[in-house]
């Protein structure tokens, strides 16, 4: 688990204990879950799994659930999904199993496997996007019936609408002068920073203002893409900032916000930027199909095509105006469909209906 799913997964726990529930967490070694976990007052415990079929990892599950009393289980993704509902069918505790992201568990036989018995046995699985659930059925064959879509959702007041004077500083913060397009995701070649580059040089040659930010964690991959910011001569307009995790602050030095994904199940980047009142440039790449309608909150282009990229940015660079609107558009549309308040309520709803049946339902 990682990125958008802890951040889930802590505002999950953060509405379920000002609501009075007790809240236990189980993960795996994860420095940011459990720091934010513990600043939201939330318990929690950091147990290791080192190998793929781990007994002594499943006892240590089964234990704690008895220790703690546990009376429902929400796991997120693969390892804590199979695993938990492993468990839950020792404990006679229901599970509900949240699914993120896709891919990694196609590739074998066996994983494919632990899904469909998680479909069966758990209480529901939920997919955090209809393309994510459509694909479940397809590829995995999990029955219909057993999952359910619950969107993802960002805390609005985290965000707020950008301030010329904010804007301004951390500009000048970062030596950045003009209009500044941003991205935010890992470096890894599933997020299609290399179109974003490419787009980048095609903009710069028609409007020479614009300058380029990726925030996040660099990777092994991260110097294929510094050696094409080379080639393309864009070294003084395409900045890698790193993983910072106070996105609502960076999103104060971002005017246009570029989704250049090949693939995302969802996308809680484009929700903050929205919840930021930017203007959005997607690819229809699974997630942001299923958020914004295009040309209303922002654009949507082509996978892997740096021309359409490119051209929509220009577009939006040359209206201010359309910036506006989109950023407004958008920021009703996440207050409206996309806060965490709403997936907690959605979430809620699936709790209640849990306990109250029995854990023979299937």
């Amino acid at each position: 688990m990682g990125g958008g799913a802890e951040q889930v997964v802590v505002d999950l726990c953060d509405h379920l204990r000002n609501e009075g529930h007790h809240v236990f967490v189980v993960t795996l070694k994860s420095d940011w879950l459990t720091k934010k976990l513990s600043e939201v007052g939330v318990e929690c415990i950091v147990i290791e799994n080192n190998k793929s079929i781990d007994l002594r990892f499943l006892l240590k599950l089964v234990r704690i659930i008895r220790e703690k009393k546990i009376d429902l289980i929400h796991s997120h993704e693969f390892l804590m999904n199979t695993y938990g509902t492993a468990a839950s069918m020792v404990t006679r505790c229901p599970i509900i199993a949240t699914i993120h992201g896709k891919r990694y568990y196609i590739d074998k036989w066996r994983r494919r496997s632990a899904y469909r018995f998680v479909g069966r046995c758990a209480f529901r699985i939920v997919a955090v996007s209809k393309n994510l659930k459509k694909y479940l059925i397809e590829k995995i064959k999990v029955i219909p019936s057993d999952i359910s879509v619950i969107f993802n959702g960002v805390d609005v007041d985290r965000f707020f609408p950008c301030e010329e004077e904010i804007s301004n500083r951390l500009k000048h913060e970062f030596g950045l002068n003009g209009i500044v397009i941003g991205a935010i995701g890992n470096l890894y070649p599933v997020k299609g920073h290399i179109h974003l580059i490419r787009a980048a040089r095609l903009i710069v040659d028609e409007f020479d203002g614009a300058n380029f930010v990726v925030i996040g964690k660099k990777t092994d991959y991260s110097s294929i893409l510094q050696e094409e910011v080379k080639r393309l001569r864009l070294t003084d307009r395409f900045r890698f900032l790193g993983f910072n995790e106070d996105i609502p602050q960076l999103m104060h030095l971002i005017d246009i916000f570029v989704l250049p994904s090949n693939e995302e199940t969802f996308s809680i980047a484009t929700l903050e930027a929205l919840a930021s009142s930017k203007p959005v440039v997607a690819t229809r790449c699974g997630g942001p199909e299923e958020i914004i309608t295009d040309g209303k909150h922002g654009f949507l282009v082509p996978l892997g095509n740096p021309e359409k990229l490119a051209e929509k940015i220009l577009e939006l660079i040359r209206n201010p105006s359309l910036q506006r609107t989109f950023g407004e558009e958008g920021l009703k549309l996440v207050r409206e469909n996309f806060t965490t308040k709403k997936m907690f309520e959605n979430y809620k709803c699936l709790y209640e209906e849990a306990w109250m049946q029995s854990f023979h339902r299937k």
